[in-house]
């Protein structure tokens, strides 16, 4: 069979076009019709199934958009989210980034990869995302699922954060025994309370009913959520830590540790001749475990005394140790 080449095409429609001169005018206008019909029928096709694809653009924002709000998700956790889902492919399905880990953790890495993500959102995103399922072991959904003896955290706006331990309860209120000499939350007024559990650390909001001797009433709570990040659990402690400055190969320096929470410590200077912005690595065990995690210097205080310092590339998992630990040693106490 003869091949279709260039030149036998351009001879095709040369011979095409002579027919066509040739032929009458009325079978000229039949032609020029049905190709003004084709032009017309692929324009209507193009705007029909442009119109399929907005309409399912649309529907997967709104669908994108409900997650967003039914997650309860932060400013930054939803710019997080935002940024995330923007390396999904087709792009009118990156909702599905908020339901499937396995595409959640591609298109991070992608993220990741055109800039450094902020591990401290990421990971509170992680966990409202909840990939696990909607209930992981160690959470609860109310705050009347709370076991007593349960370590808690009151923190009211304008005030120091006020430690406790669960006590009894009732169907309609939460008795929180503070430790002697702790006053009290102002009655009536927003609080806050944190606590730990092996699914990492939570809170809900909450008022305080009545104070009787040592003994505050809450009022129970359904609204169990994530604790932010931002805002680590901090604890007054007297701990022995040992500290090295990066890449130096002198021995550990022991110190004390007088401050420390998920987010980063206060500790006693030995001597060392340190500056803002200096690493160090620091090993410690607040309740049995130990950590060693790598820190930075922020600021000195007491005359540089006292090191105050930002934990670095600390994973979430271990973060949630240190604050389990922290929960833990304040029980004990």
């Amino acid at each position: 069979m003869e091949s279709l080449s260039r030149a036998n095409l351009e001879t095709i429609y040369s011979a095409l076009a002579r027919d066509i001169a040739a032929a009458g005018w009325p079978l000229r206008g039949l032609l020029i019709g049905l190709g003004a019909l084709a032009a017309a029928l692929a324009v209507i096709l193009v705007v029909h199934f442009s119109r399929i694809r907005g309409r399912r653009i649309a529907l997967a924002g709104e669908i994108y958009l409900h997650l967003i709000h039914s997650l309860g998700l932060s400013r930054s956790e939803y710019k997080m989210a935002d940024r995330i889902s923007s390396f999904h492919r087709p792009a009118d399905k990156r909702y599905r980034v908020l339901l499937d880990e396995e595409q959640f953790e591609d298109c991070a890495a992608r993220a990741q990869e055109r800039g450094g993500l902020e591990e401290i959102t990421l990971a509170a995103l992680r966990l409202k995302l909840d990939f696990g399922g909607a209930h992981p072991e160690g959470a609860v959904s109310s705050s009347g699922e709370l076991a007593p003896g349960t370590p808690l955290m009151l923190v009211q706006k304008g005030r120091p954060a006020i430690p406790g331990i669960l006590g009894k309860q009732d169907s309609d209120w939460l008795a929180m025994e503070l430790d002697p000499g702790t006053d009290p939350p102002t009655l009536g007024v927003p609080l806050s309370v944190y606590f730990h559990t092996s699914a990492g650390v939570f809170m809900f909001r909450t008022h305080a009913l009545r104070l009787v001797e040592s003994t505050i009433h809450l009022d129970q709570a359904d609204n169990i959520r994530p604790a932010q990040r931002r805002r680590y659990y901090r604890k007054e402690i007297r701990l022995p830590v040992y500290i090295m400055l990066r890449d130096k190969v002198e021995e550990p320096i022991r110190a004390a540790i007088v401050d420390l929470s998920g987010g980063g410590a206060s500790l006693e200077n030995p001597g060392m001749d340190v500056h803002p912005g200096d690493e160090l690595g620091l090993s410690f065990s607040p309740a049995g475990a130990t950590f060693r995690a790598p820190a930075r210097v922020v600021r000195l205080s007491a005359g540089g005394t006292i090191m105050h310092v930002q934990f670095q590339r600390l994973s979430e998992s271990a973060r949630d140790r240190l604050i389990g630990s922290l929960f833990e040693a304040q029980s004990r106490a």
